[in-house]
């Protein structure tokens, strides 16, 4: 049974990471979604790596299908949020690959509690858990209300080329990257779903 949030490393090989940099350099910059301009959700057809990642990815998730296939350069840390709310309705995982970010450290930081709507602060009750310092101080840029409603189930520090994966129910978030001096940090990303067992 696959982790409901887990980390490979190594999981593309430098000329690998290369190649989805060379993607990158061609796509055209679109905005995320929403109010607040946080990234560059760069989206692309993912027939255009599906050679180099699927045999991959099936080893480990079995059949899955790709809602959404993007090159996320992030400039603003995103704070606690879903990945369950895509154009699918079987959602599965989130895969990241950093790709980079500026050879500086920075996390994902993964929670237990699950949400399925946008106000999913409204539907939790208060977690009781508390953090340690370090933990802490990766998250200072997220609201202390919502903080009060999770409970840390991993923190995945980026490298080149690592797979950073949790299901699509799970809470997670960015860490304060800008702390630590990034002003921009690159990852290919997947929303995998069952809907279409086959790509």
């Amino acid at each position: 049974m696959i982790q409901k949030a887990f980390e490979i490393e190594n999981f593309l090989d430098e000329n690998e990471v290369v190649f989805l940099e060379n993607i990158q350099k061609r796509l055209k910059k679109t905005f995320n979604l929403g109010n607040t301009k946080k990234a560059y959700t760069n989206g692309f057809d993912y027939s255009l790596i599906k050679k180099v990642i699927q045999p991959k990815l099936n080893k480990i998730f079995g059949s899955f299908g790709v809602t959404d296939c993007m090159i996320l350069e992030e400039f603003v840390p995103w704070t606690i949020h879903t990945d369950y709310i895509k154009k699918d309705s079987k959602p599965y995982y989130a895969c990241l690959i950093p790709l980079s970010y500026e050879n500086k450290i920075t996390h994902t930081v993964v929670f237990n509690e699950v949400a399925t709507k946008l106000d999913w602060g409204a539907e939790l009750p208060d977690s009781n858990y508390k953090f340690d310092s370090d933990t802490l101080s990766l998250l200072d840029h997220c609201s202390a209300e919502k903080l009060k409603k999770v409970s840390l189930y991993n923190s995945y520090k980026w490298q080149r080329g690592k797979l950073i994966a949790w299901d699509r129910t799970l809470l997670h978030t960015s860490d304060n990257f800008t702390k630590a001096g990034i002003t921009t940090k690159n990852a290919l990303v997947l929303f995998l779903n069952l809907d279409h067992e086959k790509n």
